[in-house]
């Protein structure tokens, strides 16, 4: 969110991290750290004078952290506020993901500001993720500044814009509809041993091509102690749109005809409009996933593709043995089953 603490935060953290260590006082309860030697990239300006643009002086205070976390006995404290924001989205996310890599790797604590979801996603499994958000009743828009464990979901840019009187005109613009969106691509499967009593599994296969190329790509299973192979092929979809943290256009690909054919026959469609009832009217089976499935894809755009299953589709194959692994396995769910 903008204007909702994070750059505060970054300086609140440095400068107590300089006063504990100089004046043992802080702004703070309690302050509990190792020594560090303190470094920040944050409120830059280009330069006439010195002849830098705003980013060249981004990449000289970067560069600036990187010396001293190779040459310094002492570990490093930084914080850096929107990394490389001088430079074009795509390049902006590439070269930000390796740099806060290579940080990560070195003697150094690190924090981060930004407001590219796509590092969040990214750098998950090296960074921790924390935002603060805000509160909107009417076109108001307060802040509580509480540090909040997560991605942000939200965004506020609009409706500061609206907050501070800018005509409907810009604010409902078709440029503001939130819809620029990755492209994401997800592969699913479900299995069950014994159908329709016995234990069963799903695999799901999230991947992503990021601006520079780079493939990143997520697993996901899990295995259940009763269940049926269509509520594991809906399981297999459901996580694969719940990973995702923001709107996405997503391809996704199965071999569950009860899964594709439900959006591209549009049985999805004849089910809302007659309560949940199917061309017998008889109540539709797995209500509670199908409800969750639309709650979970309702942000994205999704297209829905049908693969034939066991024949050699790689990604078909993996996610089937994702899926069938987790079935065989331990520590197995329990699934609420509506009727078997």
């Amino acid at each position: 969110s903008n204007a909702s603490g994070k750059s505060t935060f970054l300086k609140t953290v440095a400068c107590n991290a300089l006063l504990a260590q100089s004046i043992h006082t802080v702004c703070a309860d309690e302050y509990n750290s190792s020594f560090f030697r303190i470094y920040s990239s944050m409120a830059l300006r280009d330069s006439i004078k010195e002849g830098d643009s705003y980013f060249i002086v981004e990449i000289k205070y970067m560069k600036r952290i990187f010396d001293a976390a190779k040459t310094s006995t002492i570990p490093i404290l930084c914080t850096i506020d929107e990394v490389l924001r001088g430079t074009n989205t795509a390049e902006r996310i590439g070269a930000s993901t390796e740099l806060l890599k290579a940080l990560s790797k070195e003697r150094v604590l690190c924090f981060a500001a930004t407001h590219d979801r796509e590092l969040t996603v990214y750098l998950q499994e090296i960074y921790d993720n924390y935002h603060f958000e805000e509160t909107i009743v009417d076109k108001t828009i307060s802040f509580p500044y509480i540090l909040t464990k997560g991605p942000s979901k939200g965004r506020n840019a609009i409706k500061l814009l609206e907050a501070f009187g800018f005509d409907e005109e810009i604010t409902k613009s078709q440029c503001f509809s939130g819809r620029i969106s990755m492209r994401v691509t997800i592969y699913t499967d479900g299995a069950a041993r014994g159908n329709p009593d016995g234990p069963g599994g799903y695999g799901t296969i999230l991947q992503y091509v990021d601006p520079t190329g780079k493939l990143h790509e997520r697993e996901f299973s899990a295995g259940y102690k009763k269940t049926t192979n269509n509520r594991m092929e809906l399981m297999a979809v459901i996580i694969g749109l719940e990973a995702l943290n923001r709107p996405c256009e997503v391809d996704l690909y199965s071999d569950s005809k009860y899964v594709i054919d439900a959006f591209n026959q549009h049985w999805i469609d004849s089910w809302l409009k007659n309560n949940w009832k199917n061309s017998q009217k008889k109540a539709v089976k797995n209500i509670d996933l199908w409800k969750r499935l639309l709650r979970a894809k309702e942000q994205h755009t999704v297209t829905f593709h049908w693969v034939k299953g066991h024949d050699g589709h790689p990604e078909n194959e993996r996610c089937d043995t994702l899926a069938t692994t987790a079935a065989d396995g331990g520590n197995l769910l329990d699934d609420c089953v509506e009727s078997l």
